[in-house]
């Protein structure tokens, strides 16, 4: 099962994959500077930064680290990308399968698996250089020590470390461990306290000591403010249409896919509570509890992980969206817990109960093939985010490529010059202000600045024509996908 997840992630990244989404360009530049210098560092700045380059804050380093083991050894970074997902694929196909073969039998974790690797959110997040993949694994592997490895806290901790040090979110495994060796089992209160603060010792160290280094670099990228951020409508709206599907994919109707999405989630809720109380029963006659702990770390690390990211959605911005690759990781979660209850409905359910369960499973599978295919396909063939066509055929990039030399470059879109062209470009300013506009035009005259301006609008930054005309600047190329902006005193005779 393992090696299968494996291969199907290398064949889903072959082509014009894989996937180049815009926080790449953190990843695979820092792990391409870890590789051959060293260091962490992202290949753009700010505008107004002497480097054109700046260190890695904005993640941590885990996924860049991972990468940058094959590029040292000489492999591309394209190609190291897709060795780190194909193993990291093959770490949760492998870690779920030994979780659900003790407690539901090798049918449901061999179902367990393939439902996995079938889901749209999770084929999604495997498609492109993300972090996901590697958070996922290290997810499976917090949940398995808490399950089987009861009494070393210390351990549990070390794949909640490295969880952390992959996304800021997976702070939200040591916060599991941490609960999940205070409260389980029956000792006193202080063993509680000993175990919890060993489940925390790892995390402790590992991301206080990043922490402390992000603090300390004089040219971190910009952080983030701590806020109160509302209007977490959209944002709900968002997460639900996510939700449906995941629960109902494959349907297009945008009336139907709701009413499906809701009659699986109630089906899914019974299964639960009749699994629940199955449970039970089998614990009154002296039956294993297996299931029973495997379900509540489960649900421990799910709402763990849920709290961490309303959190950070009411505290750090409103612009975080709940979309498939922030709620992968809870899908991954919840389908640990559907197969566990799943297998244990099933067990004490009439054929007819049984039959009409397999075949609305039958049917979600189909469904969730169709979608991922599709999406595998268009990845392979066009490409997802800046690996495809459009990008790699762009008149203006390829003016980067020809025309750009001596120029230092400027850009609503860094991440496209950078994959595309190897040149490094810092960014513009994110605001309309007179000051930093008058700044900024004064860094293009002194750094013979050329400010690559691509159509394909980046909400980060303000129009690029707005910027253009209030600096007063002159065209210097105009192709049908952007625009080449330069100073009149920098302007070429």
């Amino acid at each position: 099962m393992a090696c299968a997840a494996s291969l199907l992630v290398i064949a889903i990244t072959s082509g014009a994959g894989p996937g180049l989404d815009p926080d790449a360009i953190g990843y695979l530049g820092a792990a391409s500077s870890l590789a051959h210098h060293g260091s962490l560092r992202v290949p753009s700045s700010t505008w107004d930064a002497d480097d054109s380059t700046s260190a890695l804050t904005t993640w941590p380093p885990g996924f860049s680290a991972a990468m940058a083991i094959p590029e040292r050894l000489g492999v591309s970074p394209l190609s190291s990308a897709r060795i780190v997902l194909a193993t990291a694929a093959f770490v949760s196909a492998a870690v779920l399968f030994l979780l659900l073969v003790d407690v539901a039998g090798p049918v449901a974790a061999i179902g367990g698996v393939v439902a996995l690797f079938v889901t749209p959110a999770i084929v999604g997040v495997h498609l492109s250089v993300l972090s996901e993949p590697l958070f996922l694994a290290l997810l499976l592997l917090t949940l398995w020590t808490m399950v089987h490895r009861p009494q070393q806290p210390l351990l549990a901790g070390i794949p909640a470390a490295a969880a952390t040090m992959v996304r800021y979110a997976g702070i939200c495994a040591p916060a599991a461990v941490v609960l999940w060796f205070f409260f389980h089992g029956q000792k006193q209160l202080r063993q509680r306290f000993v175990d919890a603060g060993k489940a925390a010792l790892v995390p402790v160290i590992v991301f206080g000591a990043w922490l402390l280094r992000s603090a300390r670099v004089p040219d971190g990228q910009p952080g983030t403010e701590l806020a109160l951020y509302g209007h977490f409508g959209a944002t709900l709206r968002e997460g639900a249409q996510t939700i449906a599907d995941w629960l109902a994919p494959g349907i297009e109707s945008p009336s139907l896919q709701p009413i499906v999405a809701i009659c699986v989630a109630i089906a899914i809720t019974f299964i639960v509570v009749r699994a629940w109380q199955r449970i039970a029963a089998q614990l009154r006659v002296g039956g294993s509890a297996s299931a029973l702990l495997l379900l509540r770390a489960d649900l421990l690390l799910l709402s763990c992980y849920v709290a961490i990211l309303l959190s950070a959605r009411l505290l750090v911005g409103d612009a975080i969206p709940f979309d498939f690759r922030l709620l992968a990781p809870a899908v991954l979660l919840a389908e640990v817990g559907i197969a566990v209850a799943l297998t244990l409905f099933l067990g004490g359910a009439t054929t007819p109960i049984r039959v009409s369960v397999i075949a609305l499973l039958c049917l979600w599978v189909v469904g969730s093939i169709t979608v991922s295919s599709a999406d595998a396909l268009d990845a392979v063939t066009s490409g997802d985010d800046f690996a495809s066509s459009d990008w790699r055929e762009s008149p203006t990039l390829e003016w980067v490529r020809t025309g750009s030399a001596g120029w230092t470059l400027f850009t609503n879109w860094p991440a496209a010059i950078y994959f595309h062209t190897h040149r490094i470009a810092r960014d513009i300013p994110q605001s309309l202000d007179t000051a930093h506009l008058r700044e900024f035009r004064e860094i293009l005259i002194k750094r013979h600045g050329a400010f690559v301006a691509f159509k394909s609008y980046n909400t980060d930054y303000p129009p690029s024509d707005s910027i253009a005309h209030a600096l007063g600047l002159v065209q210097a190329g105009n192709f049908t996908d952007g625009k080449v902006w330069v100073s009149p005193a920098t302007e070429p005779k």
